[in-house]
């Protein structure tokens, strides 16, 4: 079980193909707020599926993608994975 689930879980239910995210809506869903290197490091919001990050493995494993980072906006915004 990951403290990201509940994203993932979101994610699942969701049934439109894209979806635009502030990151304060993220935060809501998660229950906790993101971490200081997601507001600073592209690299956290990459679609890793190596390595410790579940976070990224969250929207993965429900079939998303991010793109379309904006850290200045806060937003980003995940797709269904083709």
């Amino acid at each position: 079980m990951s403290k990201y689930d509940p994203l993932r879980d979101h994610l699942m239910r969701r049934k439109e193909d894209m979806w635009r995210a502030s990151f304060s809506e993220i935060e809501s869903i998660l229950g906790f707020p993101l971490p200081p290197s997601a507001r600073k490091f592209n690299a956290w919001w990459e679609n890793e599926t190596r390595g410790s990050h579940s976070h990224a493995r969250s929207w993965l494993s429900a079939g998303w993608r991010t793109r379309n980072l904006n850290l200045t906006g806060e937003t980003v915004e995940f797709c269904r994975a083709d």
